[in-house]
């Protein structure tokens, strides 16, 4: 997903987690939030080693467990008001949120790198959908004004950012299921159907039908 999406994400968690803990966790879930994609930097070397290793050790499993290690390392030097443990626990439980951000996208992301370079991907949304942002960043604006239903807000909003993807991935399957049955009623043969999120999905889908 695009920048403003996982920025939005940790501050929605955050915002739901600040009753809980200190109101500095915000900063931290929306640095754990972000972090991953320092992957970037790859590119100010060469664009093929971008398009290596962006999505590659820093957003896989493992990866991602070192990287909250570090910077709930950095977090806890600057800031001794929340547990090292707590701290980890929510950064990589935000690195975790964005690996999914990653993966519900069609381009792909090494979850299991370094044992395998193999790249999964849902491709339920598409990489920038501004319906899933607006609503991500409304549901924040929300729990910052109307201070005392806060949590509501926030907490809805991380419900939010697991129901959209996993209901555009049924309505891809459905679409799927569709073209299948189309394709058989005009007795077209084919190898294959492939759907993939387009902009403004789930509305538009890019559909590609494989034969030999």
């Amino acid at each position: 997903m695009d920048p403003i999406t996982h920025i939005a994400s940790g501050a929605v968690i955050g915002k739901a987690l600040k009753s809980k803990y200190h109101s500095q966790i915000i900063s931290l879930c929306v640095v754990s939030s972000i972090i991953p994609d320092i992957d970037n930097l790859t590119g100010f070397i060469s664009s093929e080693m971008f398009l290596i290793h962006h999505r590659g050790i820093t957003h896989s499993f493992a990866g991602g467990l070192l990287v909250a290690l570090l910077v709930s390392s950095v977090f806890r030097l600057l800031s001794p008001v929340l547990a090292f443990n707590k701290a980890l626990l929510v950064s990589y439980s935000l690195i975790l949120v964005h690996i999914f951000l990653d993966l519900i996208t069609s381009f792909g992301t090494q979850i299991m790198y370094p044992f395998n370079r193999t790249r999964y991907a849902l491709s339920s949304v598409f990489i920038i959908d501004p319906l899933f942002t607006s609503i991500l960043l409304l549901l924040f604006l929300f729990s910052v004004i109307l201070k005392k239903r806060a949590v509501v807000f926030s907490a809805s909003a991380a419900i939010f950012l697991l129901f959209y993807p996993m209901a555009n991935l049924g309505i891809k399957n459905l679409t799927q299921k569709y073209i299948n049955e189309r394709l058989n009623a005009d007795k077209i043969k084919h190898e294959k159907v492939i759907i993939e999120p387009e902009f403004l999905s789930p509305v538009f889908w890019k559909v590609i039908v494989e034969d030999n």
